[in-house]
């Protein structure tokens, strides 16, 4: 495919060409310097991959646009390209725009999680990303059953299910995936495309978002993100997406990608005690019964995880209290539903975080010791699929750890260093700030334990 070209209609097409970069394989290459700002490229309403460029192709529009015919932005785009790549029924001439794209533009194979071998896909098992994949795989095929009883097998002379088969439809799916767009406009309108050539264009954090739709026009367009001098590679920024994401749709990751997250989700059964009073609670902090909180290495453990923990354990006299305060004229109704309950009620919750996020270590198949390992002598090179999934995995593991690791020092403001009691008036160590202690009895007999913790911490400070 390195021959891929713009098509005439391309405007900007003479100041960029199409190159293998080492780093990031095929991009779009800067053939003259751009200034930051600068439009790059710009794709016609016409050349678009859209739905509403699906609904003007002729016999494919009368087959979406009949009764009974609902497909989503991504099925009608898949459909699209399958139409015009295999139906007997697509008269556009081999040297037309949109099969040229296909032919030169469109990758054969892409490299997506779906699409890793087992061995593979087992090295991240027990991250986010190898149940997502395991999810996904059956999700895709029950979907293509759906596009076959539904449109495919309807309409046979257009869509013959020996070329219109489950693995052109993943093709297809992750073409749309992969390489569509999205914008919104101003007046609330989503759109969905394709542009052929400007897809090329790879990812980097280093630029701004520089791709933008013209509604008065239909055109997308790209800009110069930064300063481009002629050989450079012009890259736009998908936005903030960690790696478990890029890998699953896009097939690369990003190196100490700065978005990593793990997603943790909480969820309260409507059968709950009490149940409508914190789903109340819940909305006023800006939380809900149902949430999923994102965890990073720069904030892993987000005040919203104890928010959200703290209501939820509510006892029925908790919520009493809880309204009480709230009606008060001095009291913050938000900073009341999510406050600390006790030292006790405390405790339980971070303990169970804390055996919580053991769990979900303990449910990697490889460590993180090993991954580091494996990736730093060669075994996950750089650039397979076992290094994106060794990269995925390796980072959710650091988050956890680093979750874990503060649920361990919130416990111990909150359990007496010596004794291992909760209570409501422990002090905390004057000197390290870092445990606490029920009385100066306790604090005394831990000493010659604490001493050494103590001095370093309060140099470290």
């Amino acid at each position: 495919m390195s021959n891929a070209s713009a098509p005439a209609s391309v405007v900007g097409r003479k100041g960029v060409t199409v190159r293998d970069f080492q780093s990031t394989g095929r991009g779009l290459c800067a053939a003259r310097p751009f200034r930051s700002g600068e439009v790059v490229l710009r794709c016609p309403r016409d050349l678009l991959w859209s739905v509403e460029a699906a609904a003007r192709e002729p016999v494919l529009g009368e087959i979406l646009s009949a009764k009974g015919t609902h497909l989503s932005t991504d099925d009608t785009l898949v459909v699209f390209l399958l139409f015009v790549k295999h139906s007997p029924r697509c008269h556009q001439p081999p040297d037309s725009p949109r099969r040229t794209h296909i032919a030169t533009g469109v990758p054969t194979r892409y490299t997506a999680s779906v699409f890793f071998s087992r061995d593979d896909l087992a090295v991240c098992a027990g991250s986010s990303l190898h149940f997502t994949t395991l999810r996904l795989l059956g999700q895709i095929a029950e979907d293509y059953r759906d596009l076959v009883a539904g449109l495919f097998a309807i309409h046979p002379e257009v869509f013959p299910l020996d070329r219109f088969t489950l693995d052109e439809y993943k093709w297809a799916l992750f073409s749309v995936w992969s390489r569509a767009m999205d914008f919104h406009t101003p007046d609330g309108m989503h759109v969905r495309a394709i542009a052929p050539f400007l897809d090329l264009a790879n990812h980097s954090f280093d630029v701004p978002q520089c791709h933008a739709y013209d509604p008065s026009t239909g055109s997308i367009q790209i800009m110069a993100g930064k300063d481009y001098r002629k050989g450079d590679q012009i890259f736009i920024n998908y936005g903030p997406v960690g790696n478990a994401k890029l890998l699953r749709l896009y097939g690369f990751v990003m190196p100490q990608n700065p978005h990593d997250t793990y997603d943790l989700v909480l969820y309260t059964d409507p059968s709950a005690p009490m149940y409508e009073a914190k789903l109340n609670f819940f909305r006023l902090v800006g939380l809900d019964a149902h949430v999923t909180i994102p965890m990073s290495l720069a904030d892993p453990l987000p005040a919203s995880v104890l928010q959200y923990l703290r209501i939820q354990r509510m006892s029925p006299s908790d919520v009493e209290k809880a309204v009480a305060a709230s009606s008060s004229a001095d009291s913050s109704t938000p900073a009341v539903a999510s406050r600390r309950l006790s030292a006790e009620s405390e405790r339980e919750i971070l303990a169970a975080l804390e055996d919580s996020f053991s769990e979900l270590l303990a449910q990697f198949t490889h460590s993180a010791d090993v991954l580091e390992a494996r990736i730093a002598d060669g075994t996950y090179a750089a650039g397979t699929d076992a290094f994106g999934a060794a990269t995925v995995a390796l980072s959710e593991q650091q988050i956890l750890a680093a979750a874990r690791n503060r649920v361990r020092a919130l416990l111990r403001l909150v359990v007496c260093a010596c004794c291992g009691k909760t209570d409501e008036s422990a002090k905390r160590c004057a000197r390290c700030g870092n445990v606490v202690y029920c009385d100066r009895e306790c604090q005394v007999k831990d000493w010659p334990s604490h001493k050494q913790a103590c001095k370093t911490t309060t140099t470290g400070n």
